[in-house]
């Protein structure tokens, strides 16, 4: 079970791909992110403790953060794309164009993208386990190489018998 702190705030984590700044509220975690340096200050790291340490659990577990409440709202297009994402599998990628024909909008893999481009919610909303038709990685609003170790870690995970 995860405790959300009674007011809005941001907190930080280091992690094995970088320091990772968590900010959330009564409703829910809005964005989580990684930053080099650090993007901001916590305000109460023990108000948001219970979030940083399901993030910094996620390395271990790719799985901690399901059920994670998100508070970010975005437009029904874009609900339904984070539905999609949550729906591909720990060490499993799948690409733009595979998630507009399951969202039934076979011509929509631009849209997609933009979509997973501007998830504000890092790892809780697996954009990174989208990769390009040509199996290359595509882009990452936090880099390519830390991307690829997201992928390798989860793909680790998966061989060691870890739920998926």
């Amino acid at each position: 079970m995860i405790d959300l702190p009674d007011r809005h705030l941001a907190g930080s984590v280091r992690t094995p791909v970088g320091q990772v700044v968590v900010v959330a509220g009564p409703a829910g975690v809005s964005s989580i992110g990684f930053y080099d340096p650090p993007g901001c200050v916590p305000v109460d790291q023990r108000a948001l403790q219970s979030v940083t340490d399901a993030v910094l659990d996620w390395f271990d577990d790719p799985t901690s953060l399901e059920g994670l409440p998100i508070d970010a709202p975005v437009s029904d297009f874009a609900t339904a794309v984070r539905a999609a994402l949550l729906e591909v599998p720990v060490g499993s990628t799948t690409t733009y164009g595979e998630l507009a024909r399951r969202l039934g909008r076979p011509t929509a893999s631009r849209a997609v993208g933009r979509t997973v481009g501007a998830n504000p919610v890092a790892i809780a909303i697996p954009c990174h386990r989208v990769v390009c038709s040509d199996g290359s990685p595509g882009g990452y609003a936090w880099g390519v190489e830390r991307k690829l170790t997201l992928l390798h870690l989860e793909e680790h995970h998966r061989h060691r018998g870890g739920p998926s």
